[in-house]
C-alpha cells in the first residue's frame, strides 16, 4: 500500500497509541529485574503480534509489542548515494545523542536503520503523547532528507552554471 506522508504519520501515531499500553511486570526469567520482554524473547505468551506499516516497498515501520515493552523499528528507503549519505549523517547525529534520548537504541535491530525501545518505566517518566510525538517527529525528519537533497542539487546547479559562465567569458 502506498501512503502519503500525512497518512503514514497518522497511521504510525494510531498504532503507537494502541501499542503503548504497557504493564510494569517483572521478568519471568531473571528475578528482581524488569527486563524488556521484547528484547529477551523468552516468554512467547508475553509477546503480542507485531504491527507492520508500509509507506512503499522500501520504507516501513515494524512495531514489536510485548506486555512490558515496545520496540519500534524504522527502515528508510535508499534512493541515491547523496540521499544515503545525508541520511547516514542524520542517523549518526541522532545516535550520538542516544544517551539523552533515552528510548533510542544505540544499535538498531537487524535490517532496520533506527530502533526505539519504550518500556513501562518510560511511560511512567514521560508523557505518552510526548513519546509518540518524539518518535513521529524523528521519523518525519529522517524521511525529509529529500528536501536537503534538492537544496544541495540546486546549489550545485547554480555553482556549476556560474563556473561555466566564468570560464566562457
Amino acid at each position: 500500500m502506498c501512503l502519503t506522508g500525512v497518512q503514514y504519520v497518522d497511521s504510525i501515531r494510531e498504532a503507537l497509541v494502541r501499542s503503548l499500553v504497557l504493564v510494569d511486570s517483572p521478568c519471568q526469567h531473571i528475578d528482581g529485574y524488569n527486563k524488556p520482554e521484547i528484547e529477551l524473547q523468552n516468554s512467547k505468551e508475553l509477546l503480542l503480534d507485531p504491527i507492520e506499516l508500509r509507506r512503499n516497498e522500501q520504507e516501513c515501520i515494524v512495531i514489536e509489542r510485548s506486555l512490558n515493552s515496545v520496540r519500534v523499528n524504522v527502515q528508510l528507503k535508499r534512493v541515491g548515494d547523496l540521499e544515503a549519505w545525508l541520511r547516514s549523517k542524520r542517523i549518526a547525529f541522532i545516535m550520538q545523542r542516544a544517551d539523552y534520548i533515552d528510548i533510542i537504541r544505540r544499535k538498531p535491530a537487524p535490517g532496520f536503520d533506527i530502533s526505539f525501545l519504550v518500556t513501562a518505566r518510560h511511560l511512567q517518566s514521560f508523557d505518552k503523547t510526548a513519546l509518540i510525538n518524539l518518535i513521529t517527529t524523528l521519523v518525519t525528519e529522517l524521511a525529509s532528507v529529500n528536501d536537503l537533497k534538492r537544496l544541495i542539487s540546486s546549489r550545485g546547479r547554480v555553482y556549476s552554471l556560474s563556473i561555466s559562465r566564468a570560464l566562457a567569458a
